[in-house]
Order: structure tokens, then sequence, then C-alpha cells
């Protein structure tokens, strides 16, 4: 992993992006083109709020909104192969009480909302990524270490496939 700014140089050489975070993604103008014109050219990007926070989830949706103006995140059925990639997931635990939860991701596809197409965005309101690290927020809205850990590598090997 190394970081990037949404710069096309950048990008170009990062098929697989991750974005994850709690306050308000910001993009120029510029860097919402370059990352656009990215997806749309074959590159993938997760976003992970960090804490499953309000306001994240606000302003992902509105970031969501300027990269693709006429569609809206859609909720990834249960038969897409992003949750059959590696592991079969049907169900996720939930970090603080252990109890199955569903696997709640949305996406952004690139032949529309009906989940046939390729993913170009995955967004999970959920904090998949607090746990893998080893730190449990009594407060978060995570999922436990072992649904974390084969969600996160289901993402990454459809993201490298597709």
């Amino acid at each position: 992993f190394k970081p990037v700014d949404a710069d096309i140089s950048q990008l170009a050489d990062t098929p697989v992006l991750i974005m994850t975070g709690m306050d308000e993604p910001r993009f120029s103008s510029e860097e919402i083109d370059a990352l656009r014109r990215h997806l749309r050219a074959g590159g993938f990007l997760f976003i992970n709020n960090t804490s499953g926070f309000n306001k994240f989830d606000r302003e992902v949706r509105e970031l969501v909104k300027q990269l693709y103006p006429s569609e809206a995140l859609a909720p990834v059925p249960a038969d897409h192969p992003l949750l059959h990639a590696l592991y079969d997931i049907d169900q996720m635990r939930d970090a603080s009480t252990l109890q199955p939860r569903p696997a709640e991701l949305e996406a952004i596809f690139a032949q529309g909302a009906d989940g046939a197409g390729r993913a170009t965005i995955v967004y999970s309101r959920n904090d998949t990524f607090a746990m893998l690290k080893g730190v449990h927020d009594p407060y978060a809205n995570a999922y436990d270490a072992d649904s974390a850990r084969k969600l996160a590598l289901n993402v990454l090997c459809y993201a490298m496939g597709n």
C-alpha cells in the first residue's frame, strides 16, 4: 500500500484505491475529474467509513454524486461476485456483540444499479479496517476481525480480477 493523491499521474499506476476516513473527503474539481476518468478506465475504489460515522457517510454520498451524477450507490446483491471472490460471505459479525449481521456494502456498477456490471466503487458504511489493525472502538459501527479480514480479501481479489 502507498498513499496517493487524486492526481491522474499517481492514479494511473494505482488500479485499486482505498479511501478511509472520518471527516469530509476534500477533492478539487480537477481531482474529481481525474478520479472519475480513472474509474471509468477500469480503476476501482473501496471506501471504508472509519467508525461508521454518519457525517462521513453523508460526505461519501455527496462525493459519489460528483463522480457519477446520474447514478447512486446501490446495495451489493448477495450473489454478486464481490461477496464470493475468495470467501463465500453470507453474513458478517458485529465487532462489539459478535452477533451475526449482514454484509452491508453498496456500489456503483459500470452497467447500472442492477448488479450485472463491474463494481467501480464499493462503499462500506461499517468500519472494515479497525479490527484488522487490532483497534476496537466500542462505539464504532464495525465488523469483527475475522469478518473484516474475509471482506477485505474478497474486495481485493474482486478488484484485481475485474
